[in-house]
């Protein structure tokens, strides 16, 4: 007695057709996998770039209202108080009208130039080095800050808690750099949006 058995195998282009499939399912999930590792990275980035952002905000409001730094003016009859690192962020806003600030600089640090040429614009634009080091040279008058237009001053701030003009900043004193692939520019302008306060972003 023989019994029939009617066996079927898969051909070969049903084989190519699945192996196809396949390859097209893989594919897809190893490009949502990419995706999902660049979004991470992305926002990485930018949790880390707005730590920093806010470590130089708080730094730069310390720096501002260090009490050390209270310098005492006479304008006429009036005499006001101006910290000297609040003076010299200002003066880098050269469509600054407060010719006060103006005289402070040319008279005290001899770092002003009345003859920068910068863009009628509210704000003007200061592109801050990537490193630790380039930012020391910045803040320590090594190196002058670059603004938009074309102008640059060489400024020399005062270091937190110091009573001495030139005491110069170390690494432990700021804030870290952007980090690699980022930049930091701040916006800076003069009196506004009120007279005698300065806006940095």
């Amino acid at each position: 007695m023989h019994v029939m058995c009617n066996k079927k195998g898969f051909s070969l282009v049903e084989t190519m057709i699945a192996t196809m499939v396949l390859v097209v399912g893989l594919t897809g999930v190893a490009a949502m996998q990419m995706t999902a590792l660049e979004g991470s990275m992305f926002a990485n980035s930018q949790s880390s770039g707005a730590g920093i952002a806010m470590a130089w905000e708080e730094w730069l409001t310390g720096l501002m209202r260090n009490p050390d730094q209270d310098t005492s003016l006479y304008f006429g009859d009036i005499q006001t108080l101006h910290p000297e690192n609040f003076v010299l962020l200002t003066s880098l806003d050269a469509d600054n009208p407060d010719d006060k600030i103006d005289a402070y600089n040319a008279e005290k640090m001899s770092v002003f130039d009345p003859d920068a040429q910068l863009p009628p614009s509210p704000f003007v634009q200061v592109e801050m080095p990537a490193t630790t080091d380039e930012l020391l040279e910045l803040f320590n008058g090594e190196a002058p800050f670059v603004v938009s237009g074309g102008g640059s001053h060489t400024l020399h701030f005062r270091k937190q808690g110091s009573t001495e003009v030139y005491l110069e900043f170390e690494a432990e004193d700021m804030p870290p750099p952007p980090p690699p692939g980022s930049r930091m520019v701040w916006r800076i302008a003069a009196n506004v949006p009120v007279v005698n306060t300065a806006t940095v972003e």
